[in-house]
């Protein structure tokens, strides 16, 4: 039987979706995954319930190759990271490497501004669907939305059946 991989988290500096990323994390270690957390600047990072996270590693160490997919945890934080290049590079490079991309709530927007997610449908939280129309994308109220190596999802009550979908496309 095939060894799962390893999952790179991202989480927004402040507000992150404590929801999400517990979520996430449980889900994907219970299935035998490794997660790194990493976070676009040095620090700790603080969710939107106070949940403080120490990232394993700094956005400028994260090498694609190391991973099988990269995870893009929502929250009000990361409007903060539409237009940060670093990660928006990083993004890309994941998808240039041929790697899964999942994004769930504001994060899909990510995808967006790194020009990864560029037609088609894809999910996210109602209050960013402006950002994916404008983005050339058609909007979905789904729970989760599948693009080939691409997941997006919408908020944090349907983060559960977001990290199925993950993980069945990781398997």
């Amino acid at each position: 039987m095939k060894q799962p991989g390893s999952v790179l988290i991202f989480l927004a500096s402040s507000g992150f979706s404590s929801t999400e990323y517990r979520t996430a994390r449980a889900s994907l270690i219970g299935q035998g995954f490794r997660t790194f957390v990493f976070a676009s600047a040095p620090g700790f990072c603080r969710g939107d319930d106070g949940l403080v996270v120490k990232p394993d590693v700094l956005i400028e160490n994260v090498k694609p190759s190391n991973f099988n997919a990269l995870l893009l945890i929502g929250g009000q934080g990361v409007k903060n990271h539409f237009r940060d290049d670093a990660l928006l590079r990083l993004i890309s490079g994941f998808n240039n490497a041929g790697k899964f991309l999942a994004a769930i709530c504001a994060a899909p927007v990510l995808l967006v501004s790194a020009g990864v997610l560029s037609e088609g449908e894809a999910a996210c939280h109602p209050s960013y669907k402006q950002e994916l129309i404008n983005g050339k994308i058609d909007y979905s109220d789904k729970a989760f939305v599948i693009q080939g190596r691409i997941l997006t999802g919408k908020d944090a009550p349907s983060s559960p059946v977001f990290m199925n979908a993950l993980i069945s496309m990781l398997k």
